[in-house]
């Protein structure tokens, strides 16, 4: 990690970050077994990965900084342990109309 990481992700989001990755590592243990679910899911996350930068293409840096933006970076994380390695659980409900929905509340003017 480079420096800074901690103090930017903050204390509280340690053990997230720990279950993420795990949930990479189950990722790339189940990935061979069914590659073509493995890549379906993927789509659902590069397609609210778009949608989330197109956000805060359309956000000034100072917005971009907000809680409810950077939430929905984690939300995306929380999405991808839902669909990757789901055996780990989540910290809250997570599907990627939930996350479209929280993209979509961001006022943009």
């Amino acid at each position: 990690v480079r420096p800074g990481f901690v103090a930017e992700t903050g204390v509280a989001r340690l053990p997230d970050l720990r279950r993420y990755l795990r949930g990479i590592l189950v990722r790339l243990e189940r990935a061979a077994e069914n590659p073509r679910r493995d890549a379906g899911h993927q789509e659902a996350i590069d397609s609210v990965e778009t949608a989330y930068a197109d956000l805060l293409e359309r956000l000034t840096p100072l917005r971009r900084r907000a809680e409810d933006v950077e939430a929905i970076g984690w939300m995306i994380e929380e999405l991808r342990v839902s669909l990757f390695a789901q055996s780990l659980g989540t910290a809250h409900s997570v599907s990627a109309k939930r996350v479209r929905a929280a993209i979509a509340a961001v006022p943009t003017e």
